[in-house]
């Protein structure tokens, strides 16, 4: 909630389909649109949340359809997954 303190919690993802890339991330950005998003100022945040959004790390696995990327690549993303 709005109110709880920020904590760590665990939580599963769902395997890569054919057209994702999958990231080990190493650095994220945490900026004010996280806070804003931790305090619910825009009023449509589901908690728990996991804040951070600009993100650098190394691709581990790549869907059959993926061309433009490979295994042991160093990426960056920079918006919203």
């Amino acid at each position: 909630s709005v109110s709880a303190p920020l904590k760590l919690f665990t939580f599963e993802r769902r395997l890569p389909n054919d057209d994702d890339v999958l990231i080990r991330i190493y650095y994220c950005g945490i900026c004010h649109t996280d806070i804003h998003q931790w305090k619910n100022h825009w009023e449509h945040s589901n908690y728990p949340l996991v804040p951070g959004h600009e993100i650098t790390g190394v691709v581990e696995r790549v869907g059959s359809n993926v061309k433009r990327f490979r295994i042991g690549d160093r990426v960056g993303v920079g918006f919203i997954v």
